[in-house]
């Protein structure tokens, strides 16, 4: 008996470590969020309330075991606030006076529950002891500091240079707010992504929309509307005084200034009472969403005059119910207005005045404002704004306090990009190029280069069923570093990644040793690239590269040239369908199973600008042999090619061979990369022995890269991956 219940409490001993062991894991792979959401937690929600309490939604709608949200607040939620659930938490912190600077730090130290911090409003506390993200809405205050009381401006000031300068990750709500940042913070623009505003339909409960307006818009005048905050920075002096233009020729007109008061809005109420317009121009005050929603679909338009917008959600509102908009050309309004708005000088009346008048006059033209204001809308909504933020907070302060490494936002520069790329295959084109083809990219830099990845989901994403593990590929980038590695393994963990193939382009000889301090990084037993290449020394002159090559090749070249074979350069739509067909009719006959038409045409749309060459040889305007050509950084790279099955005997290889050598000498190229060949001393037998005797004619030099390494992140999935890999072959020739 007492064996038995010994046994029984060892047992129960052993499974409480296990159990112990189980909530340390799923711990660590949750991943634990802290939110200000003070800015949602207000009564009267404009702007930048309203952008906090659609984060917050999204937040509690996403909630789960994996990704789990504290929201902190200085009072208990109000009920429009999303309820809580088991991932979805407030926490009301109670505290006044510098709330965020002193209560809130408190707080986040003495209960160290969460992994980051997000602050959806500019300020983050004065001390944090996890990695903190804030959205930056506009500067206004920099450019407009007379509108600003002395309190408000010295805080938005001091403040916001804080919270930039902390900030592991900063949101910016467009590109003229990350402008802004970069121009007057000189924070590095791969610290800033941009994630835009949604917008949705407004709430409406009650059949009579206007049962609670204002008694002076009850009738049917026509109105001129305006929605925003009471202060300096909307311009509404100017909007006024071309109202007052306007209606000596359209007398029924009314305006309608929907918004809180803010701040400095005396001068306004007194230039109307000056103006007498009194019973023209109508205050409304905070309105209810049923209230908004007439407004909209029963004003002859909206008008923006504002000085400086950071976004500007009530143009998104006004478009989604149907009202045309006349937006000031300045700071974001043109970047979220499109072509679906007229704009006008912010500090110019009468070209205010100008656009009213041809609203009014032109019919055709409202429709068609209102027709492109449906279609704009679609870009925008608080699903994606939520989806995206949770993104940067996810991904992006993961990495520890005083490393460089920055994912980079999509809306970077290309050009600034490829001038740290290394390869074709690094490059900002090749990664658009796979988004296009349905594959993932992330794009990375340690301030010294960049690393273009691609993850490849192992099931199709509508086996919602099925966990959507991945496997990442790093072509041809320089080697990573440490720290490199040292974030993909994490960013693995978090995103079900099974491993990292690299593949970089950088020389056996020149391997840093970095391989050797990682115990996860396993040579690849499926290599996708060559570790062989041969390339061509391209700083000769033509004689005396002609004089290098085989004796065979030369002929074979003069013999083309003697046969009236032409080559022309063909990069033009025309050019590729010929070269396409060369292509898969090549690949037909070797058995050669690659990518899709599709791919290729995908891939040569987006390479064709900067980087992507086509050369076809021709005999009686007959297609022989392609080339698709890559040239970048004074490096030409051969990575696709095909011929046909006619005239073989005309050498029409080893001529086009030659002229894309002449082609990479006339754009500058150094080096020749031959993108992959078998190494010296090959078998000759081998499948692709006369593809590597065809290279060595022209007296190429062999390479030897590092090879294929896999940073494996799930040991146990990638062994079964090991193992199922060779059914893929049985696949490909299936679809073949």
């Amino acid at each position: 008996m007492l064996t038995n219940l010994l046994k029984k409490n060892i047992n129960g001993v052993k499974q409480l470590k296990i159990l112990k062991l189980f909530i340390k894991v799923y711990n660590n792979l949750m991943i634990r969020i802290g939110v200000d959401g003070n800015e949602a937690n207000v009564e009267e929600k404009v702007g930048v309330s309203v952008y906090a309490l659609n984060i917050l939604r999204y937040f509690s709608q996403v909630a789960n075991h994996e990704t789990s949200f504290i929201v902190y607040l200085k009072n208990s939620p109000l009920l429009d606030l999303p309820n809580e659930n088991e991932f979805f938490k407030y926490k009301v912190v109670k505290g006044n006076f510098l709330w965020s600077q002193i209560y809130l730090p408190i707080e986040l130290y003495f209960h160290k529950n969460i992994d980051v911090y997000f602050s959806p409003a500019h300020y983050l506390p004065l001390f944090c002891p996890v990695p903190q993200v804030v959205t930056i809405h506009d500067l206004a205050y920099l450019y407009f500091p007379d509108d600003f009381t002395k309190k408000d401006l010295w805080q938005l000031k001091n403040w916001t240079k804080f919270s930039i300068k902390n900030a592991a990750q900063i949101i910016a709500v467009s590109k003229t707010t990350k402008k802004d940042i970069v121009k007057n913070y000189g924070v590095d623009e791969r610290k800033i992504s941009i994630t835009y505003n949604g917008y949705e339909k407004l709430s409406q409960k009650s059949k009579d929309k206007s049962q609670n307006l204002n008694s002076k818009v009850k009738n049917k005048d026509p109105f001129i509307l305006f929605v925003g905050t009471i202060q300096p920075r909307k311009n509404l002096d100017v909007l006024v005084e071309a109202f007052n233009k306007f209606i000596q020729t359209n007398k029924d007109f009314k305006l309608i200034i929907v918004g809180k008061k803010g701040w400095l809005y005396q001068s306004i109420f007194e230039k109307v009472k000056s103006m007498d317009l009194e019973n023209k121009v109508i205050f409304t005050g905070h309105v209810t969403d049923e209230e908004l929603i007439w407004y909209y679909k029963n004003a002859f338009c909206l008008t923006f005059p504002s000085l400086y917008e950071g976004f500007g959600i009530p143009v998104l509102e006004a478009m989604n119910y149907g009202c045309p908009t006349i937006l000031s050309m300045t700071s974001s309004l043109p970047e979220i207005g499109g072509d679906a708005s007229l704009y006008f000088d912010p500090k110019n009346s009468d070209d205010l005045l100008e656009k009213l008048k041809t609203l009014y006059n032109n019919n055709e033209l409202r429709k068609e404002l209102i027709s492109k204001g449906k279609q704009r809308i679609k870009d925008f909504s608080w699903e994606k704004c939520g989806k995206e933020t949770l993104n940067v907070i996810k991904q992006g302060p993961t990495l520890p306090e005083g490393q460089t490494l920055y994912k980079i936002p999509d809306d970077f520069s290309p050009s600034e990009y490829n001038k740290f790329a290394l390869h074709p295959l690094q490059t900002w084109e090749w990664g658009e190029a796979r988004k296009k083809t349905g594959v993932e990219v992330l794009r990375l830099s340690d301030g010294k280069s960049v690393f273009t990845l691609t993850l490849h989901s192992l099931v199709p994403s509508h086996y919602s069923l099925v966990p959507a593990y991945k496997i990442g590929y790093l072509p041809r980038s320089v080697f990573p570093t440490k720290e490199v590695f040292d974030f993909l393994y994490d960013y693995g963990k978090k995103n079900k990644i099974i491993f990292f193939k690299i593949e970089s382009d950088v020389l056996k000889s020149s391997n840093n040793g970095t391989m050797k301090q990682l115990n996860n990084l396993l040579k690849s037993k499926h290599p996708l690239f060559p570790t062989w290449t041969q390339t061509l020394d391209l700083t000769k002159s033509e004689d005396d590269l002609l004089k290098s090559f085989h004796s065979k090749t030369r002929y074979n070249i003069r013999l083309a040239e003697k046969k009236s074979v032409i080559v022309k350069e063909m990069s033009t739509e025309e050019g590729f369908k010929i070269f396409s067909k060369l292509y898969f009719d090549t690949c037909k006959r070797q058995k050669y199973f690659g990518h899709t038409p599709k791919y290729h045409q995908i891939v040569w749309e987006s390479m064709k600008k900067n980087i992507a060459h086509i050369l076809i040889a021709f005999y009686n305007d007959v297609p022989l042999a392609s080339y698709e050509l890559f040239y970048f950084k004074n490096t030409l790279y051969y990575p696709y090619g095909g011929t046909s099955i006619e005239y073989r005997n005309l050498m029409a290889s080893n001529l086009l061979m030659w002229e894309a050598i002449k082609l990479g000498k006339k754009l500058g190229a150094e080096k020749f990369d031959m993108w992959g060949s078998l190494g010296p001393n090959y078998d000759q037998s081998n499948d692709w022995a006369g593809f590597t005797r065809f290279k060595e004619g022209y007296a190429t030099k062999f390479t030897e890269f590092v090879g294929s390494y896999d940073l494996v992140i799930n040991p146990n999935l990638y062994k079964i991956y090991n193992a199922v890999y060779p059914l893929r072959k049985i696949y490909l020739k299936l679809r073949g």
